[in-house]
């Protein structure tokens, strides 16, 4: 017995192959797409290279050395500046020294001006005017 195909009945599968000739351009045209890219991209690292060797020859204004920007600039060890600012206090309230030399103006150590300040006394104000206390 012999079974004829009915066209009309689904069998699961595909009866017919794909068509090549689509499949054949498609992959080739493909190919040739990466082709073309490979050898763009080597292009490119060709010209970077010769474009960073044209470049490092070059003398770059940086090149001079490290110069700092305008002041203010940011403190890199606060601590140390406290402390360099303080012991310059120190020295200041502790030591002698001119504050205006062509007018005979003078730094002295606060120990001793709070001495003369004791001795000479302080100037009080009664009635309007400033009077040297007396003792």
């Amino acid at each position: 017995m012999s079974k004829k195909i009915d066209k009309h009945v689904d069998p699961g599968y595909e009866l017919s192959d794909a068509p090549f000739k689509p499949l054949l351009l498609s992959g080739i045209a493909l190919a040739a797409l990466v082709l073309v890219s490979i050898v763009s991209v080597f292009g490119l690292f060709d010209i970077y290279r010769t474009h960073s060797v044209e470049t490092m020859a070059k003398v770059s204004p940086l090149a001079e050395g490290r110069r700092l920007p305008p002041g203010p600039r940011l403190q890199v060890v606060p601590e140390d500046d406290r402390k360099m600012y303080e012991a310059r206090q120190k020295e200041i309230l502790h030591g002698y020294g001119w504050v205006v030399r062509e007018g005979g103006l003078v730094r002295i150590p606060i120990e001793h001006a709070m001495e003369i300040a004791l001795e000479q006394g302080f100037a009080v104000r009664t009635g309007g005017s400033v009077m040297q206390e007396q003792k």
